[in-house]
């Protein structure tokens, strides 16, 4: 199989358990871009953070942030996916995210948005945001802050994704037994304490099938490695879906392939073997 585009969920795949790249990691990615394959890093998390995790890494030829709903590629900063939630669906939403209980902040193309106050109503959540590499901004009015924040340099800011979390499992699952009756949304989830939404027909499958048609490279030609349910999207429309040893035995089934887990360098391994032939 001729593999032209390899894509790359970062955490619990790309990143060890420390959020770091591994040389070893990083060594097989600049062998497959010296190759001529694009590297492309597939992620949840918002811009910035996505870019931060790879900083100095010439291999990596986009960025698909946000579940694919912000595509940029790095050469020149060109945004080829800029896909917001729709003013009504992101009115709604947060309504009913505010009735459920629930702790959920807002990522645009650089930056976070959270509602005024809601960190002291989840303290638990404090540390989580204090350690997000990208400005914050909390307003009561999250649509008008959005709407006056800045665009930015890669594009508009959104709103691209609500990342929605609690410890309580029971009441994550009745909030997405709720939002599955929604037709304007798109719900996915990366671990059991949180829901990422984004509008329909958004996902990290939707964000690849852009590269490959701005770079002319069909979904065949295609290998993605990923560990969580998110990471689905992108399986499906690839050629070779990678799933990482420490992924869940849902995401092994829907892989052609398991390699080692993301503390064995697990993307190396697979990437090495790629390029092996």
């Amino acid at each position: 199989m001729n593999i032209r585009l390899i894509a790359l969920d970062l955490d619990g795949t790309l990143l060890n358990d420390d959020k770091h790249v591994s040389a070893r990691n990083a060594s097989a990615l600049a062998r497959a871009a010296g190759r001529g394959i694009k590297v492309v890093i597939s992620s949840g998390r918002v811009y910035p953070e996505a870019l931060g995790c790879v900083a100095g890494m010439e291999a990596v030829a986009a960025i698909s942030a946000c579940n694919g709903g912000h595509v940029v590629e790095l050469a020149g900063g060109r945004v080829l996916q800029a896909t917001a939630l729709p003013p009504a669906s992101f009115r709604d939403l947060l309504g009913l995210l505010d009735n459920f209980g629930i702790f959920y902040s807002v990522y645009g193309s650089d930056r976070v948005f959270l509602r005024e106050g809601i960190l002291e109503e989840f303290p638990v959540y404090a540390r989580y945001m204090e350690g997000m590499a990208c400005p914050q901004i909390h307003a009561t009015d999250l649509e008008g802050a959005i709407s006056q924040a800045a665009p930015g340099s890669r594009g508009g800011q959104g709103p691209y994704k609500v990342y929605a979390m609690n410890p309580d499992l029971s009441r994550i699952a009745a909030l997405r037994r709720r939002l599955a009756e929604r037709a304007d949304l798109e719900v996915t989830s990366s671990s059991p304490t949180n829901l990422e939404i984004t509008a329909r027909g958004v996902d990290k499958g939707k964000g690849l099938l852009a590269l490959g048609r701005h770079w002319g490279i069909g979904p065949q030609e295609m290998m993605a490695l990923g560990d969580g349910e998110n990471d689905l999207a992108m399986f499906a429309v690839s050629g070779q879906p990678v799933a990482m040893g420490n992924a869940s035995p849902g995401v092994k089934a829907a892989a052609a392939r398991v390699t080692l887990s993301n503390h064995e360098d697990g993307v190396a391994e697979a990437i090495e073997a790629l390029l092996a032939g």
